[in-house]
């Protein structure tokens, strides 16, 4: 379905997005499926698909280039919110939030307004 979407919309009319909870990145699920954080009344209250994993489920699994799969998880998101001039993508002038990523697609280190922290996220915990 990812894909048929993707051949519909582009990269440009995707947005890559994440309403992960605290139990983010600890389920025992695959990646990109039955990562729903569930209530004990049966509820849905979120995601535990942290958007590093969306980027890797559209590269691995859905075919979509890296760049553009970046794309839908940074840029496309800030246009929608109207941050892309200060959002989204590394320009002089813009914010310095970026994040860098290993060979595998897993977070190595955040970077917020400039400042870097290293990372050993959950995410590299999980599966490729």
């Amino acid at each position: 379905m990812m894909q048929m979407l993707y051949r519909l919309k582009g990269a440009g009319g995707m947005v890559l997005t994440s309403d992960a909870g605290r139990q983010a990145g600890l389920t025992g699920g695959d990646e990109g499926t039955d990562a729903l954080n569930i209530r004990a009344d049966g509820v849905i209250a979120g995601s535990t698909v942290m958007l590093d994993s969306a980027v890797r489920v559209m590269v691995n699994r859905v075919g979509v280039p890296l760049e553009e799969a970046v794309r839908m998880a940074s840029l496309n998101p800030a246009a929608l919110l109207g941050l892309d001039d200060r959002k989204g993508a590394i320009a002089p002038g813009r914010d310095a939030d970026l994040v860098v990523m290993d060979d595998n697609l897993r977070v190595e280190m955040v970077m917020s307004g400039g400042a870097g922290k290293r990372f050993t996220g959950v995410s590299s915990r999980r599966k490729p």
